[in-house]
């Protein structure tokens, strides 16, 4: 959900809430457990406004304040609602709650799937597999670009700041620098479009409140520190996906460039086509996207390599959840955090269309996996069928035709 689509719900609530109940920690982790077994894509983004206003985890006007303030600060856009709503139902200890049911089922998945995968990615039909998997990937990504496009350009700087980055991108340059002119051209140029009309300040700020939240905050620093003395493969996951953790705006699919640059280009920890089926089991499996990162982990070391990973590329956004939800009544209607927003959006737009091609040019040697591409951009842009639909109905496809011996990788 673009921060446009959001704007008129930034409305900190001026009437008491009604219908609120404190759930225990066991009731929230079993809710955001059925939520992140269930839900795939932005359905999950449904599925929470839904059961969370329904089971009265949350009022409505809360939840509208939540989805507009999850588009201010970087992360995963569904996983910081998750730690929003719990957040507002019973603190930082629901909100530890409500992230770690909503993230076991999707990483417990991932990691059986990864298990799979390195035990018989080898084989060659597994190959073929993933060429059609990868094949599928590009489609949903490019459906993701042109919607990000849509969303978020709408004037000719837009246009040219997009272009631009993609041009960076396409010459490896590093898209943390783009991401830092996006945050600088979107702040300074865009003010205008992102102030929003200021309204009741809302429950008073209490610094106390940022006590549990700061001490998390500090002991992530604490942490990065000691990993960055300790040379190991740990250590680096851990670094490198809290880097990528703390700087992505949006939903989970506009890290996947950042992503691909630490992976595939620095680290060399996979190659581009694993880098797709990390993607594809993302969007495949139950869950967020940003799974994908559990995949990485298991791959480069293992199931500890798969934990470090999770954790450390939803716990920087996690942890400024619980700061924003506080302070937000402060910062919602400046128009340069609004601002800034929509250039970072930009940007992903540029990095979004070089993953599009980096994948592309990977099944060059293949033709027919273009008409599945396609085929994937169709079901999902234009017929509106869900991921889980266009991968098991592609997927299905593509076996079929291995089999038959039409398409041969």
């Amino acid at each position: 959900m673009a921060t446009n689509d959001v704007e008129n719900l930034a409305r900190w609530p001026d009437v008491p809430t009604e219908g609120m109940r404190h759930s225990s920690l066991t009731e929230l982790f079993v809710t955001f457990s059925l939520i992140g077994l269930t839900s795939f894509g932005m359905a999950i983004l449904q599925n929470l406004k839904t059961v969370a206003v329904r089971q009265g985890l949350v009022s409505e006007r809360e939840l509208q304040d939540g989805l507009a303030l999850v588009q201010l600060y970087p992360g995963p856009t569904v996983a910081n609602l998750v730690a929003f709503i719990g957040y507002k139902n019973r603190g930082t200890l629901g909100s530890v709650a409500a992230m770690l049911g909503f993230l076991l089922p999707a990483f417990t998945l991932m990691v059986v799937a990864s298990m799979v995968y390195l035990k018989y990615g080898s084989l060659p039909g597994v190959h073929a597999m993933q060429v059609g998997l990868n094949a599928l990937v590009v489609g949903v990504l490019a459906h993701l670009t042109w919607h990000f496009a849509e969303q978020h350009i709408t004037a000719i700087p837009g246009v040219l700041l997009a272009a631009s980055v993609f041009v960076a991108a396409v010459m490896r340059a590093n898209p943390l620098w783009s991401i830092l002119v996006g945050v600088l051209v979107g702040a300074c140029f865009w003010r205008r479009q992102g102030e929003a009309p200021q309204r009741d300040a809302g429950p008073a700020f209490r610094l106390s409140r940022l006590m549990a939240p700061g001490l998390m905050a500090a002991a992530l620093v604490v942490l990065s520190i000691t990993a960055s003395r300790i040379p190991s493969t740990l250590s680096t996951l851990l670094l490198d996906f809290m880097t990528i953790g703390a700087v992505a705006f949006g939903n989970g699919s506009t890290m996947l460039p950042v992503m691909q640059e630490v992976v595939v280009n620095h680290r060399h920890w996979l190659t581009v086509g694993e880098f797709g089926v990390a993607i594809g089991l993302g969007h495949a499996t139950p869950g967020p996207v940003l799974i994908s990162a559990t995949f990485v982990g298991y791959v480069v070391a293992g199931f500890w390599g798969a934990l470090v990973s999770t954790f450390a590329i939803f716990a920087p956004s996690f942890v400024m959840t619980l700061v924003a939800a506080e302070v937000f009544g402060l910062i919602r209607h400046l128009g340069a955090v609004r601002g800034a927003v929509q250039g970072v959006m930009t940007v992903f737009v540029g990095l979004l269309a070089n993953v599009v091609l980096s994948l592309g040019r990977h099944m060059s040697g293949t033709p027919v996996a273009f008409v599945f591409a396609g085929l994937a951009l169709v079901l999902v842009r234009y017929l509106k069928q869900d991921l889980l639909a266009v991968f098991s109905i592609g997927l299905m496809l593509w076996a079929l035709l291995v089999y038959m011996g039409v398409i041969t990788v």
